[in-house]
C-alpha cells in the first residue's frame, strides 16, 4: 500500500508502458515519505469499445485509482495527485484535463498483506494485528 491502478486504452507501445509504471512506482516513496519497498502500480488496458465518454473529450481518458491507508495532509495527497497527472501525460500525451484521479483511503485493518504491516507498525509505534 499504496497501490496505484492506472485505466488506460491500449494504445501504448510496451516500452512507453513499462517506463509509465516505473516512473509511477518512483514517484509513490518519494512523494509520500514512505520507505522504497512500499507501494505498487498496476497498468490495466480497455479497448475503445468497452469504453465511453462525451463525444468532444478524449475517448482515450485515463482513469487514476489510488488506494492508501488514511491520515495524509489534503495538501500532500494534491501534490501526489498532480505529479502522477504530470507523470502520466508526458508518457501518454493525453491532456490533463482528460486524466482523473482518485484516492480511496482505508483504515489500517481493512488491508492485510504486502510489506506495508511493518513500515507502518514502525512509523506510529503500534502492533496492528487483525482481530
Amino acid at each position: 500500500m499504496p497501490m496505484v491502478i492506472i485505466h488506460t486504452t491500449p494504445s501504448m507501445p510496451l516500452e512507453k508502458r513499462k517506463n509509465l509504471v516505473a516512473e509511477v512506482r518512483k514517484a509513490i516513496p518519494d512523494i509520500l515519505g514512505i520507505p522504497d519497498p512500499v507501494g505498487q502500480v498496476i497498468l490495466y488496458e480497455s479497448p475503445p469499445e468497452n469504453r465511453s465518454s462525451h463525444g468532444s473529450r478524449d475517448q482515450r481518458f485515463i482513469f487514476v485509482e489510488t488506494t492508501m491507508v488514511h491520515g495524509r495532509t489534503k495538501e500532500l495527497k494534491a501534490t501526489f495527485l498532480k505529479k502522477l497527472i504530470s507523470i502520466i501525460h508526458s508518457h501518454t500525451g493525453i491532456n490533463p484535463t482528460d486524466i482523473n484521479c482518485v484516492i480511496r483511503e482505508i483504515s489500517f485493518e481493512n488491508m492485510m498483506g504486502g510489506v506495508s504491516h511493518e513500515f507502518i507498525q514502525k512509523m506510529d509505534g503500534k502492533t496492528h494485528e487483525p482481530d
